[in-house]
């Protein structure tokens, strides 16, 4: 018989446990690939596990608390580097110039794109879109 009184722990019980079964296939993802796309939500596990701990602890549902409360923090130290940074501020240590141009495999302006890489002198550049001829036109050009 369904007990209306203990319904809304229950769900909080149920959803937190999906949340919580999610966040940790998340880190052996490299078991199984399904697994691995569970890693993208980490922000969004935080938010919701930490409400979710909150609630269970209202709803005397302790032991579910603490177990959620646990998984949002293996999600905030996952997410926290992010959040608060853990490198050197902007502006200290190396720079690293990246292009990423869409060069169009029918694009016969080849010279003047090799051109504006040239001058540009980034040290990675993508060109998504190629051919054999276009990598032909980067050799040309002295590029790598």
């Amino acid at each position: 018989m369904l007990n209306l009184r203990r319904l809304p722990g229950d769900l909080v019980v149920f959803v937190g446990g999906l949340l919580t079964a999610a966040s940790f296939g998340g880190l052996v993802g490299s078991w199984w690939w399904p697994l691995d796309l569970a890693a993208n939500f980490r922000p969004q596990y935080l938010l919701a596990l930490t409400g979710l701990a909150v609630a269970a602890g209202l709803l005397r549902r302790k032991v579910a608390g603490v177990i959620f409360l646990f998984a949002a923090v293996v999600n905030l130290s996952l997410v926290g580097p992010y959040l608060w940074g853990s490198g050197p501020a902007a502006g200290e240590g190396d720079r690293l110039e990246v292009i990423s141009f869409n060069v169009g495999i029918s694009n016969p302006r080849r010279g003047d794109v090799m051109e504006w890489i040239g001058a540009e002198d980034p040290d990675v550049g993508f060109l998504f879109e190629s051919s054999c001829e276009w990598e032909g036109s980067a050799r040309f050009a002295g590029l790598p």
